[in-house]
């Protein structure tokens, strides 16, 4: 999307979020075999307003005239599995 002079491409983030366990007690294997076999794959579709070597700002909401957002959401690089140009 292109408001004024600026680009705010959407785009597609799919990212890791952090899960816990049920809180049940498990013996260390059982532990570290939920470790390897749980994930949760989040999906956020959003407007790419800004991003660092460290994270990517999504926003789902921008002013016709380019001077608000709303719904920003900071999702740190480490978790981000994947990125498509929805545009």
């Amino acid at each position: 999307m292109r408001v004024g002079d600026k680009d705010f491409p959407l785009v597609k983030i799919i990212w890791e979020d952090i899960i816990t366990d049920d809180n049940a007690w498990r013996t260390i294997d059982d532990a570290l075999d939920w470790a390897d076999s749980e994930s949760m794959l989040v999906h956020q579709v959003g407007y790419l307003l800004d991003e660092d070597e460290n994270h990517y700002v999504l926003v789902g909401s921008i002013f016709a005239d380019g001077s608000q957002v709303s719904i920003i959401t900071k999702i740190p690089r480490g978790t981000v599995t994947k990125i498509e140009h929805l545009e």
